[in-house]
């Protein structure tokens, strides 16, 4: 049925859930599946509350956040084969 599947994700509970539903979806067909975390940028100023001089701080903290929530959906995807 499926051959590809991607799968948004944000960490939180709806978005796991998905992950779950994924996973087992392309177990079941043999799809490739692929995760995507997108970083707005615009949530820079709102954790700031303005616009900083330099928001690489901001960013760097929203990647390595991205990175942990990624690395948490590839584990589920890798133990279930």
């Amino acid at each position: 049925m499926f051959s590809r599947i991607l799968v948004p994700i944000d960490g939180s509970d709806p978005s796991n859930e998905a992950v779950k539903l994924a996973v087992r979806l392309a177990a079941e067909t043999k799809a490739e599946l692929a995760f995507v975390h997108v970083i707005e940028l615009d949530k820079v100023v709102a954790m700031t509350g303005t616009v900083p001089s330099d928001p690489s701080f901001a960013i760097k903290a929203l990647q390595t956040a991205g990175r942990a929530i990624l690395d948490e959906a590839k584990q589920a995807a890798d133990k279930a084969g």
